[in-house]
């Protein structure tokens, strides 16, 4: 049987989503730090949605006795990764189907065909040689058939 302490303070994480509050984030910080639970119980979390102003100045020139204090500048790029896990496990790990098989090939297809294509026309406006017909078939119709599986 598991005995749980109730006396014990729980870890408790602040999470700030921001943008450009260079005017409201320095009193936003003190008042979290000013609160009476215990500072070694508490993490902030921050993030900085690209702010343009100075907050991540404020943000890095905050000094207390706070214990963590992470700012995520990568915000844009977590909320990318969080998209494709739910998009992983929704349709390849919970829903397998045909449609998963068609959308990860018609991805891949329409990839290298705008991938050659986008080489083909490269190389022939550097060289100024005008692409062949065979190029911009092995270019078009992977893109073609790509996308067709995707709309499937």
């Amino acid at each position: 049987m598991i005995h749980l302490s109730l006396t014990k303070t729980p870890f408790v994480s602040i999470i700030l989503a921001i943008r450009n509050e260079e005017a409201h984030i320095s009193n936003c910080l003190k008042a979290l730090i000013a609160q009476d639970y215990p500072i070694d119980c508490m993490e902030i979390l921050i993030a900085d949605g690209m702010s343009t102003d100075d907050t991540r100045k404020l943000i890095l020139g905050e000094t207390s006795s706070m214990s963590i204090l992470n700012v995520l500048r990568e915000f844009p790029d977590l909320m990318i990764r969080g998209f494709t896990r739910r998009i992983w496990l929704q349709y390849f790990v919970l829903d397998f189907s045909l449609g998963s098989l068609c959308a990860t090939t018609g991805i891949f297809l329409s990839l290298f065909g705008f991938l050659w294509g986008a080489g083909a026309w490269l190389r022939s406006f550097l060289t100024n040689i005008p692409a062949t017909t065979g190029t911009v078939m092995l270019a078009v119709l992977p893109f073609i058939l790509g996308f067709q599986l995707l709309m499937h």
